[in-house]
């Protein structure tokens, strides 16, 4: 790759502009409960404590998004839920949906109150081979093993959003071993 060559005299004028407008977005779009297609939320969810890019996950020609809200109360207080927003190209979300403890295809009784699933999570790209790209969950109040250790899960997705298969990898699954101590909140980050 060639890189074009910076003169004194670019380098001044970049340094010019003030900081803000160097970086300052085109467009924004905000996104919240009700607003710019987003879900109907409850008080205190916290969505967008986390989000990435999935990519096109519908195949509609439009990058999607996973939206966190770790505090999201489907199953018990603070169990934890991740949006799958399929974007418009305006930034807007035309539909979502939403993966908790009740809906979406993580099955009964998987998260437990003060889990936080949703804290963080991460694009893993197509772990399973089938051509959709999936999705890390971090969950870091999970007890498994020790309180607050933590645990991850990972979402093999449909194009649909929904959870194909979930494999959990915490203390006493997906082959730690115990290696996870009180408050090491697996998952936060």
């Amino acid at each position: 790759m060639h890189l074009p060559h910076l003169t004194t005299a670019t380098l001044a004028a970049f340094l010019s502009v003030p900081a803000a407008a160097q970086f300052a977005p085109i467009n924004a779009q905000l996104i919240e409960s009700n607003v710019g297609g987003g879900p109907t939320l409850g008080a205190g969810d916290r969505f967008g404590r986390s989000a990435v890019g999935i990519g096109d996950l519908d195949l509609d020609g439009t990058v999607d998004m996973v939206v966190g809200a770790r505090s999201d109360d489907d199953g018990g207080t603070d169990c934890g839920a991740v949006y799958v927003l399929f974007m418009n190209r305006d930034g807007t979300a035309a539909r979502h949906q939403k993966i908790s403890q009740l809906v979406g295809g993580v099955p009964a009784g998987t998260l437990d109150s003060r889990d936080y699933f949703g804290y963080s999570v991460a694009a893993i790209g197509d772990v399973d081979g089938d051509g959709i790209g999936d999705l890390a969950v971090g969950a870091p109040g999970d007890d498994d093993g020790a309180q607050g250790a933590g645990a991850i899960y990972v979402l093999a997705l449909l194009r649909n959003g929904t959870v194909k298969r979930l494999t959990k990898i915490s203390n006493t699954s997906g082959g730690l071993g115990n290696a996870l101590s009180s408050n090491d909140v697996f998952g936060q980050a």
